[in-house]
């Protein structure tokens, strides 16, 4: 599997599953513009920072925002622009070969695309949640940890599919359409420091906040709170294997008032303490 040619870039972890590679790898590069490769399809997720302000290049095409999602076809050639500043980033990235997206897919032709505006600037609940699954468990491997990370591949891959290919975009009786949805979380992905309000994500889509309630419900099968409060323990998990940050620090970081709230939050979704998570993880 190629690990691309961007300079100062350390793999942190790295696991080879049947037909595909999934690594985390600290990258760093400073204002000379870097380029990252790779002989396979490859998919990269930032897992921080979370907002990141990066352009760069693909195949020689025009200078484009990237977002948290990135990927390239087999051989195409992602050059970054970062003018006047160092910047580092980790990152899962996946490498893929032909025979593991038909196996998945069926067909290969249309499946990976170069094209930055077709790709979600934030991934989706349900591919975020599969690839933090992932960043947990190249961390701190558990039971069948091969089986559990190609599942998890597997289940990202078909969530940014769907998203990025997918043509129906009607709304179910009842529910928030894709577009719809996929609007909400990416703004709730983007509120760090303080969770928005059901009111405000109601006027992001154009709906009354009892209607919204109703229809987030209806399609996530959470209330707005619990959602929020779930996706948050989500990224205090990563956080906390990770283990260079303080609890206070992951606390503030996540919106919580203070890290007394983030413990009971935590230790109601988790049934333990953020520090006895940790430390079990990290033995």
């Amino acid at each position: 599997m190629s690990h691309g040619s961007l300079p100062c870039a350390e793999v942190l972890s790295e696991r080879d599953l049947r037909g595909a590679s999934v690594r985390m790898v600290e990258y760093q590069w400073s204002d000379d513009d870097s380029v990252f490769r790779d002989s396979l399809d490859n998919i990269h997720f930032r897992i921080a920072p979370y907002r990141m302000r990066l352009n760069g290049r693909i195949d020689g095409g025009p200078e484009v925002s990237l977002g948290q999602v990135t990927m390239m076809p087999a051989g195409s050639e992602l050059k970054f622009s970062t003018p006047h500043r160092q910047d580092s980033a980790r990152v899962i990235s996946c490498s893929l070969t032909e025979g593991w997206l038909e196996q998945l897919a069926g067909a290969r032709a249309s499946f990976m695309t170069n094209d930055p505006s077709r790709i979600p600037a934030t991934a989706s609940a349900n591919s975020l949640s599969a690839f933090q699954r992932m960043a947990v468990e190249l961390t701190a491997p558990g039971f069948a940890s091969d089986a559990y990370l190609d599942g998890a591949l597997q289940m990202a891959v078909i969530e940014l599919m769907r998203e990025i290919h997918g043509t129906d975009w009607a709304s179910p009786s009842g529910r928030l359409s894709r577009r719809q949805l996929a609007r909400v979380v990416a703004m709730i992905r983007q509120s760090e420091d303080s969770s928005p309000k059901a009111s405000e994500l109601a006027a992001e889509i154009g709906l009354s906040v009892s209607h919204f309630r109703c229809l987030f419900k209806a399609s996530t099968g959470q209330t707005v709170h619990d959602y929020v409060m779930q996706d948050r323990v989500e990224r205090a998990k990563a956080l906390l294997i990770d283990g260079t940050l303080s609890l206070k620090t992951i606390a503030y970081r996540l919106g919580f008032s203070c890290p007394s709230a983030f413990s009971i939050a935590f230790r109601r979704a988790m049934g333990c303490s953020p520090s006895e998570f940790r430390r079990v993880r990290l033995l």
